[in-house]
């Protein structure tokens, strides 16, 4: 398994994973918005100093995860965190060193940039139990909780 920084070229399997990410998480009730996908995509490979998109590649089978993150500072103070913003690897890879190849790498881009704490988050509702055997596993802590409460308004947009 091997771990690379995307480029512009890799926008057709990004959104082949943004797709199965989407249709397996508690999101596929949304409208996936393509456009705004390759404007993310674009946009994070314009500022690879505050923003990455890792993907995991196996030789047999292709790209089978992608991590993407970014540099910003805590509200409250100048010292930065590095935090994920999509984190994914297709279910017939789940077990693989993909996730853990992928976290691993992102460390390692998020301490070059010198930040003082990496967070990654639960979101979208997949493998939540096993998610967090390996965060776990991999030294993260827990803090919180996410919530959510679906509107009247979530079929509209």
């Amino acid at each position: 398994m091997k771990i690379r920084l995307a480029q512009a070229s890799d926008e057709a399997v990004l959104l082949q994973m943004a797709r199965a990410m989407h249709a397996e998480s508690r999101f596929a009730h949304f409208p996936l918005q393509e456009e705004q996908l390759r404007t993310l995509i674009a946009e994070t490979l314009k500022d690879p100093k505050g923003r990455c998109i890792l993907l995991a590649e196996s030789a047999a089978a292709g790209v089978v995860g992608m991590l993407g993150g970014y540099v910003l500072p805590l509200f409250f103070t100048q010292a930065f965190i590095a935090q994920d913003q999509f984190f994914y690897v297709l279910a017939p890879h789940r077990g693989s060193s993909a996730a853990a190849k992928l976290l691993l790498a992102f460390e390692r881009w998020a301490v070059n940039r010198q930040v003082h704490e990496i967070n990654i988050n639960m979101s979208v509702a997949i493998d939540m139990e096993r998610f967090d055997r390996f965060m776990t596993h991999a030294g993260y802590r827990t803090c919180g909780q996410n919530y959510f409460k679906p509107t009247r308004q979530r079929a509209a947009v």
